[in-house]
């Protein structure tokens, strides 16, 4: 009896461990689908840097201030229901501003959290304000009133900025929209492995932290030597 209870025991143990095996493989296999989004509070850059090899691409489609001839290029991957994103928006506009007239390039590209519904529908939101050319405008008003996304309200922006209504109602409501972003999200995260936001990128070196202006003022400060 023992014996017999001595080999279930055995059985019952690599079962476990194959179970184990397959279930860290297919979370390795998925990636993105068991990602969270959440952000750390800490203060020291130098330990939230990675230089990368592989240089974000830039699309046509994406919203950009500035011009790919810049020597600086700020990328920002970033979700509008994230409040660290808010805050990071917010250091990188003023960084803008400061540096009016010394070439630097900005470039938005939305991540979407797949489990949360507000950030799915801001990011289309604002990809229908690009088709209207004025993501920057409605970007501002999406981080100004993160407590209240609804396709009602995504409307009410639309009429502020005197938006084509019927172009633009016809695209936030278009399940294809929401699966191109939602497609060019996930894309974005597999190929630099984003598994958080805010992510900003200064020319080739990824940041994932601390984004006060001083902190990125530092670093397009030591981009300047980099090469886009």
């Amino acid at each position: 009896m023992k014996k017999d209870i001595g080999i279930l025991s055995v059985f019952a143990i690599i079962f476990f461990v194959v179970l184990g095996i397959f279930f860290y493989t297919e979370v390795i296999n998925k990636g993105t689908s068991f990602y969270m989004f959440t952000k750390s509070d800490s203060n020291d850059i130098t330990n939230n840097t990675v230089v990368q090899s592989i240089q974000p691409k830039v699309l046509q489609s994406d919203p950009v201030v500035g011009t790919s001839n810049d020597p600086i290029r700020i990328v920002m991957y970033g979700d509008f229901f994230c409040e660290p994103c808010k805050k990071a928006y917010t250091s990188v506009k003023s960084i803008i501003r400061q540096k009016s007239g010394e070439r630097v390039q900005w470039v938005w590209k939305s991540i979407t959290n797949i489990t949360n519904t507000e950030s799915i529908s801001s990011a289309v939101a604002a990809y229908c304000a690009q088709k209207q050319g004025k993501f920057w405008e409605f970007s501002e008003l999406l981080f100004a009133n993160q407590n209240s996304f609804s396709t009602e309200q995504y409307i009410q922006y639309a009429k502020i900025l005197n938006f084509n209504n019927e172009v633009f109602n016809s695209c936030i409501n278009d399940n294809a929209t929401k699966t191109l972003v939602v497609s060019q999200s996930n894309n974005y995260q597999k190929e630099l492995n984003i598994n958080e936001t805010p992510v900003i990128y200064i020319n080739t070196t990824r940041y994932t932290d601390t984004f006060d202006v001083p902190a990125l003022l530092n670093a397009i400060k030591n981009a300047t030597t980099e090469k886009k």
